[in-house]
Order: C-alpha cells, then sequence, then structure tokens
C-alpha cells in the first residue's frame, strides 16, 4: 500500500483536521409535477416518511390544501390528494411525529364591516389519507403568524392577534391532541414578529424580531409548558432596521445558537449568536455568508456539528431586484465541531448554474429546510430553475475516513495514490476542500501536512 516517506517526518507535527471533510451525495430534483410546489410546507415524521403541504390559490374563496407524502426521502412521491377546499384558506402550519400529522389552517372570511381570520387545527393518523374535523384554537379574530411545535405528545402553537393599533402573541398548548387549549402570552407590551419556538429537555425557547423601532433579534424561555415566561433578552446587538427570520438551535452541550437575517452593513447578511448560560448572555453577532448576501437561514445540529444554511441573493445595489418570493440564487452551507466558534469554509449546496440575472428573478433556489440523518442532514428547498417550481434534494454525511478522497477505501484502509493526488490537485486549485487545518480559510502547508498524518493513519 501506498505511503508517502514524508509523513515519517510529520507524524509527530502539531497538526489535526480540524475541518473534517464530509461528503455531499448528488442533488436531485425531487418533483416533475407541473403543478408548482409554491408556498411549500414540508414535515417528516418519526418513520421517516416526508410530507408536502401547499395551497393553489387560483381561487381564493375555495382554495385547494394539496398533499403528497414520499415514503423514501423524496425518491418517489404519493398521487397529489386535495385535502382542503371549499374555503377560503389564509395561511397553513404543519408538523409531524410518531402520532400522525398535524396541520393548522387559518380560515378567511369577512362581512361587510370587517374581515376575519380564525385559526384551526386538524390531525391525520393515516398519512393524511383523512384528517378529523378542523377544531378552533383560541378565540382570536384576527390571526397572523402561526407556528406549530409537537413534542412528547403535546402540541404547541403561536399565533398572533393583530389589533388596530397593537398585536399580541398568544402560545396555546394542548395535552389531549388538540380537543383543549391553555393559553399564555410570552411576550408582554412588544410585537412579536417571525416567532421560531424550540424545546429542549422540557423547556421552550422563543426567539423572534422586533420591530423598526426595536429590531434587536430577542429570546424568552419557559420551563413550565408554556403558563410563565422569562423575560426578554436581546440576542443580537446592532441589528439593522429589518433584521428577521431568526432560527434556533439547541446542541449536545446545552449551548442555544440562534441565527437570523441581519440588514446591519446595509443588506442581508446572516448572523449567529450564540448562549452558554440558557440564554441569559449573548454573544456577538458573526456574520457566516462570505459570498454575495443572505438570507432566510436555518440551523440544525446533527451530533456534534451545527450546521447553517441560507439562500444567497443579490440585485442591484445588493438588495434583491423584486421581492418575489424567488428573487434568490443558490443554497449556501457552513458547518462547525467548536459550537460556533469557528465554521468551515462556505460551501455551494444547490447546483443551479449562476445567480438568477436581475432581468430572471425566480430561476433560483429557495425555502430551504433541513432534516436530520444519522451522521448528517437532509436539505430540501424550492427551486425554479427549469422553469416550474419544484423541490430539490441534496444529503450531507460525514465522512468516517477523511481522507479516502476518492471513496473507495472507507472501512477497508485501502487509501492509495490517488486520494493524495486528489488532494494535491484541490490544494493547487485553492479548493476549499482542501483547508483542513487552523487558520480555516486559508490553504497552506498546514493543510497538507493533516492530510499526509490522516492518510499515514489509515481508515477505520
Amino acid at each position: 500500500m501506498f505511503r508517502p516517506t514524508l509523513l515519517t517526518l510529520v507524524a509527530t507535527a502539531p497538526f489535526a483536521i480540524t475541518n473534517a471533510r464530509a461528503d455531499w451525495d448528488d442533488e436531485f430534483r425531487s418533483t416533475f409535477d407541473p403543478e408548482p410546489q409554491l408556498n411549500c410546507l414540508l414535515a417528516r415524521d418519526a418513520g421517516g416518511r416526508l410530507f408536502a403541504l401547499w395551497p393553489d390559490w387560483t381561487d381564493f374563496e375555495d382554495t385547494q390544501v394539496r398533499l403528497m407524502s414520499s415514503p423514501d426521502g423524496g425518491v418517489t412521491w404519493s398521487h397529489i390528494e386535495t385535502v382542503f377546499s371549499g374555503a377560503a384558506y389564509d395561511q397553513f402550519e404543519m408538523a409531524a411525529d410518531e402520532d400522525g400529522l398535524h396541520v393548522l389552517l387559518v380560515e378567511f372570511t369577512e362581512d361587510d364591516e370587517d374581515e376575519y381570520k380564525q385559526l384551526y387545527y386538524t390531525f391525520s393518523d393515516d398519512n393524511g389519507a383523512s384528517f378529523t374535523e378542523p377544531s378552533p384554537v383560541g378565540e382570536h379574530e384576527l390571526v397572523e403568524e402561526i407556528r406549530i411545535l409537537v413534542a412528547g405528545g403535546e402540541i404547541y402553537v403561536g399565533a398572533t392577534q393583530q389589533g388596530e393599533e397593537d398585536s399580541v402573541h398568544y402560545f396555546f398548548r394542548s395535552d389531549d391532541g388538540g380537543k383543549t387549549w391553555t393559553q399564555s402570552v410570552p411576550v408582554e407590551s412588544a410585537p412579536v414578529r417571525n416567532p421560531h419556538y424550540s424545546i429542549a429537555d422540557g423547556t421552550l425557547y422563543l426567539v423572534y424580531a422586533g420591530s423598526i423601532f426595536s429590531p434587536e433579534i430577542q429570546f424568552v424561555r419557559s420551563d413550565d409548558s408554556g403558563a410563565t415566561w422569562s423575560a426578554p433578552v436581546g440576542v443580537s446587538s446592532g441589528a439593522g432596521v429589518h433584521s428577521q427570520l431568526p432560527r434556533l438551535a439547541i446542541d449536545g452541550d446545552g449551548a442555544l445558537h440562534a441565527i437570523w437575517e441581519d440588514d446591519r452593513e446595509g443588506h442581508y447578511q446572516v448572523y449567529h449568536a450564540r448562549s452558554v448560560d440558557g440564554g441569559a448572555t449573548w454573544s456577538s453577532g458573526q456574520r457566516l455568508n462570505t459570498t454575495e448576501y443572505g438570507a432566510r437561514p436555518r440551523l440544525r445540529v446533527v451530533g456534534d456539528t451545527l450546521h447553517a444554511v441560507w439562500c444567497q441573493y443579490h440585485g442591484d445595489s445588493g438588495w434583491p431586484s423584486t421581492w418575489s418570493n424567488f428573487d434568490y440564487g443558490i443554497i449556501r452551507h457552513r458547518s462547525s465541531t467548536d459550537g460556533g466558534l469557528t465554521w468551515s469554509p462556505e460551501t455551494r449546496v444547490s447546483q443551479n448554474e449562476a445567480v438568477p440575472t436581475i432581468e430572471l428573478p425566480d430561476r433560483g433556489a429557495n425555502h430551504v429546510r433541513l432534516f436530520a440523518e444519522p451522521g448528517g442532514f437532509t436539505a430540501i428547498w424550492q427551486d425554479k430553475r427549469d422553469g416550474n417550481t419544484d423541490l430539490y434534494i441534496r444529503t450531507f454525511a460525514a465522512n468516517a475516513c477523511p481522507a479516502d478522497i476518492d471513496g473507495d477505501g472507507a472501512g477497508d484502509g485501502s487509501l492509495d495514490i490517488l486520494d493524495v493526488l486528489q488532494f494535491l490537485a484541490w490544494f493547487a486549485a485553492l479548493d476549499p476542500r482542501a483547508d483542513l487545518a487552523p487558520p480555516l480559510g486559508v490553504l497552506d502547508f498546514s493543510d497538507v501536512v493533516a492530510y499526509l498524518i490522516e492518510f499515514t493513519t489509515g481508515c477505520p
């Protein structure tokens, strides 16, 4: 078996692979139906079945809510079914667990004097073949920004009641399958935009955006299933006036990680902050995107690795050229194995040819979602590169043998010179896949030494 003699000189050098190589599977187009999967919600149940739900608003007064499911991660899909119709449905949310599929609907009605938006909950235990009769959640009549989270047999719902002058965000909890609900107000006397709920070890967490008058990303928590909530704590520091769309994840050490889009630099960028004391204090915001501009980020913890993805966009003077849902272009990814202190080089996920031109802003990738896998995750996004709005999928998995670049030796130790030559080709081309040792983001001799050490160690 080939082993470069240089390894005997560097085997004890103080280098280690800190950006351990992982592999992206080939991207694939998941849906080919001529009906666009626009404004599509995604959820996956405990058995791995993937659900996609979206509205057809051709006739708003008779909204057709479509549903399909996939038993094999999006390779094949069931026939598209219309699961709700006959009313004007304004908003939707969906979650899935071992019990089944949970759906929120907001029904829009109006009379001569006013308009109403009532929130309903419904459930399916047969993969969407049938649903329970939708039942109201709360008694609020102008509901926006709905959210649903299911965990431990309990259902958690967030919804904002819009008022003429002020809005109030309500939290609902049901422990009897949606038959009855308790209600609380997580944040008193302040607006809650883009709420995102998470739960870990029985503690509920909420991050949300403020207003243009108080734009910082905020955080509250509840240790009693939502009956009471902590006082708000600022997550961001110096956020731009349009900062929004925060997400939260909790790592294996209990640290909290927030990610959001922030316009403090004049355009949307992706920022990350973390808390190691349960949300009492937060680190300074760290910008993650290094290419163009970034928005609509997502965050996922897998094992001891934190993964961030977002949509790269461009447009005249940095802003999107229109505010359509598809004025975005490329899905990007970075990961961290040290709790968000340092991050891998930025990686392109979606393989569409280029960021769409300003004249064709609707040809890009957008609305990415992440689902955990053993040793990695699957990214699913909406993409209009082929003219229709379809779902595209790509899976990221940690490589058990980082030195096995050509993929023929993992598990049997059969590394060869082809692996070394491929690494050197990456290094010569300044490919970020060769960036294995600190300082990350800089290719130098330490990366070569780190690879050769890994090579001489061999595969497990």
